[in-house]
Order: C-alpha cells, then structure tokens, then sequence
C-alpha cells in the first residue's frame, strides 16, 4: 500500500511536508502575496494534493463503515439479469461456438450494472434531499436521470434474456424464435416458456418445408434434363396426333421411326414393319 490508498500514509505525508522549513517558507510568501518560485509553488502543489487525496480516502472509509457497505456499482445484483447463470455465457474463454454471444452478453451486463447503480445512487440521491426545494431545472434532470436509468434496466434485461434463448436454443433457430416472439406480445411468466416453444416449432416446420421444396426442385430439374427418366422433348411445330390405340398414353408427341408419323411409339405403330425400322429418317426418336 502506498499513500495514495492508505489515510495513514497519506497522513504522514502531510505531516512531513509540513515540518520542512522551505515548505515553511513558501506558505508564509504565499500568504504575504510575494512572487514564488518554482520550487515553492511545487511544494504548495504537493501539500494541495495529498490534503485532497487524504479527504477522498476519509470520505470513502466513512462510506465503507456506515449504512452502504459497498459502491453502488458492487451492490447490483447480477443474478437479476436472465441468463446470469448460464456458464457458456459467462465464462471468459476466448475459443468456442459462442464467442461472439458471450461478448454481446458481457456487454449487455455493463450496461446493467451501469444503469442499475445508478438507479441506487439516484434513490440515495433522492433520500438525502428529502424535503429539500430544488430548482425547477434540477428536479427535471432528476426525473430524466431515473427514466433512463429505468429503461436502460429494462433494455438490458431483454437483451439478456434474448441471448440466453439464442444460446439454449442454438444460434440458427435461436435468432428465428426471436424474430417471432417480437412479433407478438407474451407475458415473462409462465406463458412465456409456452410462446417459446411454439415459435421454435414454427421456425423447425418452415425450415423443414423449405428443405422438402428445396429437394423438390432439385429433383424436377434432375428429370427435365435427362432424356432416359421420361418422354424426350417434342420437336417444335409437330402436330397434335392422336395416342396410339394399342397403348395409350405411351408415346405421345413422339415421331414412330417405322411409319414416320407422329403419336405412337414405334412398338406400337400398326403399319407392317419395314427393313431396318426407318432409323435416322425421322425427326424424333421413340
């Protein structure tokens, strides 16, 4: 410890400046409203300084041994803030899938112990002023202070809670369940776990739906472009032939290599068979 700290050492300090004969010196000039020189006006800054340090040091221990044991900023109580439990938002790690959530959520604690401990140092504020008449401009800026302080309360509060969802739920449907409960209005008791819940179930069935679509297309387009899982594209301006009676529904918009005309495959084609069964000599293929 050193006299910055310690009233005693700060004590000492002043008692020792005070018996040099410069120090003395220099007070009994200053008093007589002589010029002084550098080393006096030093001397003087000196015993200004730790007379100063000594007083803060007096008020701070009268604090510690009276009614408020702790500075305001020591006396909130973090357990308040949803999610203050939650190791893998409080610990101090640097690595891991939550990093960038335990940041915002150490964030979201200073700023409620910030306004929290104010609201305390208003309340004692507002105490000690007790029946005292304040200005007009100052009894509005006390207003104003405690409305924010409430509010920040309030905001930090939220955030938390938001962070600590994101962080149980995972962060890729944690953010959607979000997203939905701002949307609605639920009460932050019991009913809140339900609204939860249900909107998680909505972001899994949307996200599910989407896949089930997703795989879809994929598969529509895989069929459209190979010629051997269906009919092969119909040559432009072919004519609407009918379907050929021996089967129908097979070989629609095909050209028959056998006879040359359009509608049947050429299995099904009715004219006798000619050599080689007319291949390459038609437009399309069946």
């Amino acid at each position: 410890m050193d006299w910055y700290t310690d009233p005693i050492l700060c004590q000492r300090r002043i008692d020792d400046l005070a018996q040099q004969p410069a120090y003395a010196v220099a007070l009994t000039a200053f008093g007589d409203g002589e010029t002084l020189t550098a080393a006096q006006e030093k001397l003087l800054r000196q015993m200004d300084r730790f007379t100063e340090r000594l007083a803060q040091l007096k008020g701070l221990t009268q604090v510690a041994a009276g009614k408020r044991e702790r500075p305001w900023e020591a006396a909130v109580d973090l357990d308040a803030l949803p999610g203050s439990d939650r190791h893998e938002l409080t610990r101090n790690d640097h690595e891991g899938k939550d990093k960038g959530l335990r940041k915002q959520y150490q964030e979201t604690q200073a700023h409620y112990v910030a306004h929290a401990s104010s609201q305390l140092a208003l309340a004692d504020a507002q105490q000690a002023m007790a029946g005292v008449a304040l200005p007009d401009a100052a009894t509005f800026a006390l207003e104003f202070l405690v409305d924010v302080a409430e509010k920040g309360v309030a905001r930090a509060k939220a955030r938390a809670k938001i962070l600590a969802l994101v962080s149980d739920k995972g962060p890729e449907v944690g953010w959607k369940v979000c997203e939905k409960l701002e949307r609605k209005s639920y009460a932050d008791d019991e009913e809140d776990e339900k609204a939860i819940r249900k909107a998680e179930k909505e972001v899994k069935a949307e996200k599910l739906l989407a896949a089930q679509a997703a795989a879809a297309k994929g598969r529509a387009r895989q069929l459209a472009g190979n010629p051997r899982n269906g009919a092969r594209p119909v040559a432009p301006g072919a004519p609407p032939l009918p379907l050929s009676p021996l089967q129908p529904g097979r070989g629609a918009g095909l050209q028959c290599w056998n006879c040359q005309q359009w509608g049947h495959h050429q299995n099904d084609c009715p004219q006798p068979r000619r050599e080689g069964g007319g291949r390459g000599r038609g437009r399309g293929s069946g």
